[in-house]
């Protein structure tokens, strides 16, 4: 057979392959380390995640130094992830600490967040250029009565749906346009504005 028939099938071959993927899972943070992002050596499924996993931290101090894109995230522990790039993710951010959880970014983007607080606890969300409505709910669970907060310093947000049972601290304006079901907790605007859209749906304390 002649060499260009040959490399006309290797080449209808190729073109025919399906294209090689990465298979999502689920990649953890090596608990109690510090790094950057970017290093493979430090998740648990031996590369940077991607778009397709669910990304777990706890209990650790990473820095994105690097635009991220995942399925979920889920934090623990007192945790903290910053630096100066865009984290994407595409489902539930989950934030669950007796203890402390920073993360601050520039330009992320979430499909909704999820936070549970222990007594004295406190998250802080820090991103003035978040974008403006990818954050779909919004929910926020602590035991009555207690101390610490949920603290957003987000930009303007408009946020679908808003379950408060807790403490919540603005920092920035936010408007929801849906439904908001406060229980418990309180409150607090500093220097933001808090307004729910008049077609909302509205549960609040006696």
């Amino acid at each position: 057979m002649r060499p260009c028939i040959w490399f006309s099938l290797i080449l209808l071959t190729w073109i025919l392959l399906p294209p090689l993927t990465v298979q999502a899972e689920t990649c953890r943070w090596s608990t109690g380390t510090s790094g950057n992002w970017s290093d493979p050596s430090k998740w648990s499924c031996e590369r940077v995640p991607t778009d397709q996993d669910a990304v777990e931290i706890a209990g650790a101090t990473v820095t994105l130094d690097q635009a991220a894109h995942v399925a979920s995230l889920l934090l623990t522990s007192s945790s903290s992830l910053s630096g100066p790039f865009p984290l994407t993710v595409a489902g539930q951010v989950q934030m669950t600490t007796d203890g402390l959880i920073t993360v601050s970014t520039q330009g992320s983007a979430w499909g909704a967040l999820n936070v549970s607080l222990g007594n004295g606890a406190t998250a802080h969300l820090i991103d003035p250029q978040f974008v403006a409505g990818s954050l779909a709910a919004l929910s926020l669970d602590q035991p009555a009565a207690s101390s610490g907060s949920l603290r957003l310093q987000i930009g303007p947000q408009t946020v679908g749906t808003l379950t408060l049972n807790g403490n919540l601290s603005l920092m920035s304006d936010l408007t929801v346009t849906q439904s908001l079901q406060w229980t418990s907790g309180n409150l607090l605007s500093l220097n933001a504005l808090f307004q729910p859209d008049p077609t909302a749906t509205l549960t609040t304390p006696p």
